[in-house]
């Protein structure tokens, strides 16, 4: 995990597994670093992972992410994704519990739903910041 100024980037280690054990863990840590930056908003990204998880795991790890952290916008960035009925599940259950998580197979739409550019520039938002452009370094 990674602290970008304007998102916090969470990379996946090749062969990644997505089941319960390791997201238990990986939203324990992030948790953690988003209390510790005070940012909300993360791109996590890497090969698509593997995946060894049901409906109740899936469950499980929607609520447990949307219950760690509050206001949580996080999308998940894998080549290739293809959207499927568990992901999509694990969606409704983060967002019914105030979570905002989606899953993009192309890295600039997933800056641009989380609302920043690559490499933590922030675009001009006129209510924000009266149309100037903000630059993280």
């Amino acid at each position: 995990m990674e602290f970008c100024g304007a998102y916090i980037h969470v990379r996946l280690t090749p062969g990644y597994e997505i089941s319960s054990e390791s997201m238990y863990r990986l939203w324990t840590d992030l948790a953690e670093f988003i209390r510790m930056y005070k940012c909300h908003r993360v791109l996590s990204e890497g090969l698509m992972p593997s995946r060894r998880m049901n409906m109740a795991g899936a469950f499980i790890s929607g609520e447990q992410i949307s219950q760690s952290v509050s206001g949580l916008l996080m999308a998940c960035y894998f080549e290739g994704y293809q959207p499927d009925e568990l992901t999509e599940f694990f969606k409704t259950v983060a967002r019914n519990r105030g979570a905002s998580i989606e899953f993009f197979s192309d890295r600039e739409k997933a800056f641009q739903w989380l609302g920043i550019l690559p490499y933590g520039e922030q675009p001009a938002d006129e209510f924000r910041n009266g149309g100037i452009t903000q630059f993280f370094l």
